[in-house]
């Protein structure tokens, strides 16, 4: 596939423009910060085509993330369907494959190339729902599918941050990718009052989520802390720790976000709100 690699401080990612139908077969639905315990609202028998395809998906074994909101997937089929021209996809699609893509640049062009598709499709980072809603409005218009074009950012499985993977991790990613979900499940616990408002809070949103994994990567720096998760892997090893958390709700309310966090642009936003939180985490 045709992609643009950029290459920035924090690594390489890429830039695809797919056309819908083919972004559809390429992707799995699965929740990425699902968590263990939570309710799901689809009933099994329900008669609700999108209630269905939600169950199904937050039935998954592989789901991790929150629960897509069946009234969401409404309001963006909705929109696609009342849209006078072609529905527009607001802001790009973030995806990630667990393979090692091979990128081969086209002739004297060293960012613009192919892309090898994984062999197993793509998880979705962000953009879930928008995707959701793409798959119900082209069930009922399946002849416009190929008229749509869908923004794509995709990350792929090259380790980028060793610290993250340290020796222990390495060669062990089932291993690795458990602790990354229980800090997840920890930082769900403790900011349970603002996690998943996106409509009113900037928390989970992907400026914030990157800066906790950049957060988790200087924790597992910490070799008593990974000692005792590896004694008993728990979300309860790092809800202690970052206790203090609660308290910062406000700093990350929608309003006054970027004032109460200025930077030039993402990469320092992140670096700027990683900084903040581990100032509370105690020495």
């Amino acid at each position: 596939m045709l992609s643009t690699r950029i290459r920035q401080k924090d690594g390489i990612f890429y830039f695809v423009s797919f056309k819908a139908r083919d972004i559809l077969n390429r992707v799995k639905f699965t929740s990425r910060f699902y968590f263990e315990g939570e309710t799901i609202e689809a009933d099994a028998d329900s008669e609700d085509p999108i209630a269905n395809f939600i169950g199904r998906v937050e039935r998954s074994e592989k789901a991790f993330q929150r629960l897509l909101s069946r009234k969401k997937v409404r309001d963006i089929v909705n929109f696609y369907e009342s849209a006078e021209t072609q529905p527009a996809i607001p802001g790009s699609v973030l995806l990630f494959s667990e393979e090692v893509l091979k990128f081969r640049p086209l002739g004297q062009f060293e960012s613009v190339g192919d892309l090898e598709d994984p062999k197993s499709g793509f998880l979705i980072i962000d953009g879930q729902h928008r995707l959701a809603g793409l798959h119900f409005y082209g069930a009922r218009n399946s002849s416009l599918l190929d008229q749509i074009e869908v923004p794509c950012v995709i990350f792929d499985g090259k380790v980028q941050n060793e610290k993250l993977f340290m020796k222990d991790f390495r060669a062990k990613p089932d291993r690795a990718f458990e602790l990354v979900a229980d800090f997840l499940k920890a930082v769900r616990t403790v900011m349970e009052r603002i996690w998943g408002a996106n409509d009113r809070y900037k928390f989970t949103s992907s400026v914030t989520l990157k800066a906790l994994i950049r957060v988790l990567s200087d924790l597992v720096l910490r070799d008593d802390l990974v000692a005792k998760w590896r004694e008993n892997p728990s979300p309860r090893v790092f809800e202690k720790l970052i206790s203090p958390w609660a308290n910062l709700k406000d700093e990350f309310r929608n309003e006054g976000f970027y004032e109460r966090f200025p930077a030039k642009g993402q990469i320092e936003r992140v670096r700027i709100i990683q900084q903040r939180l581990l100032r509370e985490i105690p020495g």
